[in-house]
């Protein structure tokens, strides 16, 4: 007698959560019907074989005596694989007559061919069919936008598991070009690949940039897009950025913003790289102190940056106040050594966005002048980034005219550290305005789960 089939006690969720399924516009969509023929397909063709029904002794001899009994008590996948089975291991099939003992379904602890148990043949179709469905999800899933691949991978547990690793490992690998472009200047491309996803707006991950400093974010396992833009002083693409939030995202965003500029863009009380540091180390160099000009060097080597700014500004600011303090006292040669040895290496310190602004010109960009992506300087041969390798390049063996440079044009007013000051403060109140809550006005409708 057979025994009542028990009823799952998830079974009245698991039916409402398909109609409700059903019912969203997800599943109406293209992909939705894609991913129904797909748990279709994937469920018929995995839903293992039903076993055989238990039978005593003596129906057994009358179930080989009468075939219409044996396929009565065994279901037709069983039987089908059944006679397959025997084709494979005997040639043909026995006779009615001879009682052979029924074979059971395929096992995949044991390959022998052996009575009870199921041959090789049968066995490596079964695992070879199971392997192909896998393969047709892979391939979905890889031929699939990243976004629409995250949701294929989470709307079905066999989805999850067969192709979350890969979408994970996706997932990583946009994350990383996305940070990679922010922090090397490529702000175009690494813009548009948040806006073709936005979700990549919570996505973090490590980098190094030009100057060879290691941003690794507050925790130490990357920073965030927003981040980075706000590290590099780029107004108006956190302001871009900032509007991708949705209101439910927003405590998120300012959480980003405190963390990486808990001090705001612009520090100025620096204690430990004064004017009169800067004059001490300066007069030093020109005297000839070699340890004294290593020492330098050291304090203002690439570091790990896990928030704040790249450059401090404000001990540019005291480097330009000290030299300027000495200007008088220097024949050209040692101003321009002072200059190129001093000041250049504070500079090599600045992020993608400074580098850029620095390269275009203060005097141009304080007058409004717009900046392109370019490391290329505007009056002279060459380029600020990226560095030659070793002590080469900016801040060594490159002559930087300071009439000229970075901070050209105003200096020759005998302000060259004015420009600077003014964006410096200008750039902490546009980006201390973000960090106030609907600050920001280039809202759109994106939202984010």
């Amino acid at each position: 007698m057979a025994k009542p089939q028990k009823t799952s006690p998830f079974a009245h969720w698991r039916a409402a959560r398909k109609q409700q399924w059903e019912n969203s516009g997800f599943a109406k969509s293209r992909l939705g019907k894609w991913l129904k023929w797909l748990r279709a397909f994937f469920g018929s063709k995995n839903k293992p074989a039903e076993p055989p029904t238990a039978t005593t002794p003596n129906s057994e001899s009358s179930s080989a005596d009468n075939p219409a009994s044996t396929s009565a008590s065994v279901t037709p996948a069983a039987q089908n694989h059944i006679t397959a089975n025997k084709n494979l291991n005997h040639g043909t099939a026995p006779q009615a007559s001879e009682a052979a003992p029924r074979p059971e379904l395929p096992s995949t602890a044991n390959s022998d061919s052996t009575p009870g148990s199921a041959s090789p043949v049968a066995e490596n179709f079964t695992t070879s069919h199971r392997n192909l469905n896998k393969d047709v999800a892979l391939l979905l899933s890889n031929r699939l936008d990243l976004t629409d691949a995250i949701n294929l991978a989470k709307s079905d547990g066999f989805f999850w598991r067969t192709t979350g690793p890969r979408v994970k490992e996706r997932v990583r690998e946009y994350a990383q070009t996305v940070i990679d472009h922010l922090v090397l200047g490529r702000f175009e491309a690494g813009e548009a690949m948040i806006k073709k996803t936005p979700k990549s707006l919570f996505w973090k991950a490590k980098a190094k940039d030009y100057a060879g400093h290691d941003i690794v974010g507050a925790d130490g396992k990357g920073v965030h897009p927003y981040e980075v833009a706000l590290l590099n002083g780029h107004v108006s693409l956190a302001q871009r950025l900032a509007a991708l939030f949705s209101d439910a995202a927003e405590t998120e965003r300012l959480r980003q913003h405190n963390r990486q500029l808990p001090q705001g863009y612009f520090v100025q009380n620096e204690t430990t790289y004064t004017v009169d540091y800067f004059k001490t180390k300066m007069q030093a160099a020109v005297a000839g102190d070699a340890e004294a000009l290593a020492q330098f060097r050291d304090d203002f080597k690439p570091r790990e940056i896990r928030a704040g700014t790249p450059m401090r500004h404000q001990a540019l600011i005291n480097a330009l106040l000290a030299f300027e303090a000495q200007w008088a006292d220097w024949t050209w040669p040692q101003r321009q050594s002072v200059w190129n040895t001093f000041i250049c290496t504070i500079l090599r310190n600045a992020s993608a966005r400074e580098a850029q602004e620095f390269a275009r010109g203060l005097y141009y960009v304080k007058n409004g002048e717009d900046v392109p992506e370019s490391f290329q300087f505007r009056d002279e041969s060459g380029v600020f980034f990226p560095l030659p390798a070793g002590d080469n390049g900016l801040g060594f063996d490159l002559d930087f005219d300071f009439y000229y440079g970075p901070l050209g044009h105003a200096w020759l007013d005998g302000c060259g550290w004015g420009p600077l000051s003014n964006i410096c403060r200008a750039k902490t109140q546009a980006l201390g305005n973000l960090n106030e809550p609907e600050e920001h006005t280039l809202k759109s409708g994106c939202t984010l789960c």
